[in-house]
């Protein structure tokens, strides 16, 4: 076996060595139950990269056990999501979900459904990640499970923001705060952080700002023991700063939030947190900072944030007199935005992305009607969803396009917007 990690200093690495002892003398049963034993600790230190290593030793060596083998591929899908590969993710727990089924596991069915949910919703299958988190909101309520509830509770607000259905989204957090607020029996220990982040990005989309970081504000308390969920609470805490013009503290965040996905290996937390920084710097007209940042989020390939990435990148290089690079990157944006948007119809963020690839790719290259299309765009978004936190960071991005709009563009497009309002 490659074992390539570097090994953590103190009691840790003196556990692993012992894991590879038992798993050396094929005592695999011993081993897992070992590894189960102290792999959440590693997991709230960002060690995705060893943990991944350890638990694929055990495949293939725990047939004979399925509860232990369920939960070594359940885990091994869990570190996986981590590391933002998601496809892989949801391979690993399907396989775990399989064996509760055939042994009769309800407790961790549910755990494994709702991941696989997770990872569905993250690749922006809303409709397949609702459907596992019905049928776990059923069950849990069946066996009268109130955390399992709420867990899924805040996963259906998280799918109907990302449709742009934000009062049905605070409809469930709101629901997920009274079952809290009356039932101080249940363990709550990482829902609240979770609770406030989400609440606050619907805040953050309908252009309560100070709501929205109120609200990140308790989610950073929240999350504190958890360095995944106090990394997302920082990156959220960040975009809201910025749209608030409060530049320095959503610089601190950011810097922070970067250092910490660092010392993870968390890909996903670096290709969001690289997006907001490149988003900091076009709006303090720093393109070449932007574009650097930009293409440092690359390296961390995420289907999700991907158009945002390549928007970005085109906007400053336009700014930077980069017209065909920029036309190349307007068009990877709308490619992109295109894709999810064949997932999901009313995704509102790929929606304004297209909207801003489009303008994009007028200014900088042949305009075939990019402003008709863009308008008929912000037509279909404002039909089903009132999202002004959303617009108008559309606004600032289009603000940053107007200096380099010789052909009148823009104009033309909120023109034409002023007929589909």
């Amino acid at each position: 076996m490659s074992r390539s990690t570097p090994l953590p200093k103190g009691k840790n690495s003196k556990r692993i060595a012992w894991f590879h002892h038992l798993c050396d003398n094929a005592h695999y049963e011993a081993a897992a139950l070992y590894l189960f034993a102290f792999s959440q600790e590693l997991f709230k230190q960002g060690e995705f990269r060893l943990l991944a290593e350890l638990h694929e030793r055990l495949i293939g060596n725990l047939a004979d056990k399925p509860q232990l083998a369920q939960s070594n591929w359940g885990e091994l899908g869990s570190i996986y999501g981590q590391l933002g590969e998601l496809e892989k993710a949801i391979m690993y727990q399907q396989k775990a979900l399989e064996i509760t089924e055939q042994i009769g596991d309800v407790a961790n069915e549910m755990t494994w459904r709702t991941n696989i949910g997770n990872r569905l919703f993250s690749l922006g299958r809303i409709e397949e990640a609702v459907h596992h988190y019905q049928v776990v909101l059923s069950m849990a309520r069946q066996h009268e499970d109130r955390r399992t509830e709420i867990v899924v509770l805040l996963a259906l607000g998280s799918c109907a923001a990302g449709v742009g259905d934000f009062s049905n989204a605070l409809t469930f957090y709101k629901k997920v705060q009274t079952i809290l607020e009356t039932s101080p029996e249940i363990d709550a220990t990482g829902l609240i952080g979770v609770l406030f982040g989400n609440m606050g990005n619907v805040y953050h989309a309908l252009g309560n700002l100070s709501m929205a970081i109120s609200h990140h504000d308790q989610a950073l308390e929240g999350t504190r023991e958890n360095a995944v969920a106090y990394s997302r609470a920082l990156g959220n805490l960040a975009e809201a700063l910025i749209s608030a013009d409060t530049f320095a503290e959503a610089l601190t965040c950011l810097k922070e939030g970067i250092a910490r996905d660092k010392r993870m290996g968390y890909k996903l937390g670096l290709s969001y947190k690289h997006g907001s920084l490149a988003s900091f710097y076009l709006l303090q007209e720093d393109f070449k900072a932007a574009l650097a940042t930009a293409n440092a989020a690359v390296a961390y390939h995420n289907p999700k944030n991907d158009p945002q990435i390549a928007l970005l990148r085109g906007i400053a290089h336009l700014r930077l007199g980069e017209t065909a690079a920029a036309n190349a990157d307007f068009h990877a944006a709308n490619d992109s935005a295109s894709k999810q948007l064949t997932l999901n119809t009313r995704n509102p963020e790929a929606l304004i992305t297209d909207i801003l690839a489009h303008c994009g790719m007028g200014i900088s290259g042949v305009n075939n009607m990019n402003e008709s299309i863009a308008a008929l765009q912000l037509k279909r978004l404002r039909g089903f969803c009132q999202a002004p936190g959303l617009e108008a960071r559309m606004k600032r991005l289009l603000a940053l396009l107007e200096p380099v709009d010789s052909i009148g563009l823009i104009a033309a497009f909120w023109s034409l917007t002023d007929n589909v309002s």
